[in-house]
């Protein structure tokens, strides 16, 4: 994990990490049916990607990957955190954990693309992690209202495949709280 600065912000990945990064997502993105696929627009096709997590996840886990040319060119992932949901009335959100975007598409909107996707697919507020660097810093700053926002009429869906994901995403957060309230 890069340093923090004297801001407290992380320094960036250098682009040699991230394309070690984007590689290792894709290899892992590879072995996953999505759960969503939106219509290829401006020449980059979205997958999103829900599960249950594992053990070194908080929770359910949603992956988002971004395609060009065939190529994975960006990846997200973002959890539920039960524990801290079930046990210090902590509002339901999806949290922050990587953003990566190819060092050759930084710049162009995959990150934005990324976040606004997710919060569309989530139905609920996303929140930042304390691990950012200044880009993600700023990225998250420049689209903290529609992020971060409380779920409102306008999260309603009427997309076929937007409501399929909700439903599965929220089925795997019932049964990981169920779990961890059995434990």
């Amino acid at each position: 994990m890069p340093e923090r600065g004297p801001d407290g912000l992380l320094t960036p990945y250098s682009d040699q990490e991230v394309r070690r990064i984007i590689v290792e997502c894709a290899a892992s993105l590879a072995c996953r049916l999505s759960s969503y696929e939106a219509p290829p627009t401006g020449g980059v096709l979205l997958r999103a990607f829900t599960h249950q997590g594992g053990d070194y996840h908080l929770g359910p886990v949603i992956q988002l990957g971004v395609w060009a040319d065939g190529q994975l060119v960006g990846a997200c992932s973002f959890e539920r955190d039960i524990s801290a949901e079930v046990d210090d009335d902590y509002t339901a959100a999806w949290i922050a954990q990587s953003l990566f975007v190819h060092p050759d598409h930084q710049r162009r909107g995959i990150g934005a693309l990324m976040l606004r996707t997710l919060r569309q697919l989530a139905g609920l507020p996303l929140a930042p992690d304390t691990h950012m660097s200044r880009a993600s810093a700023e990225l998250w700053a420049t689209l903290r209202d529609a992020l971060e926002c409380p779920p409102t009429p306008q999260d309603a869906t009427t997309n076929p495949a937007i409501a399929a994901f909700r439903r599965s995403a929220h089925a795997l957060v019932a049964d990981a709280t169920s779990r961890y309230q059995e434990a």
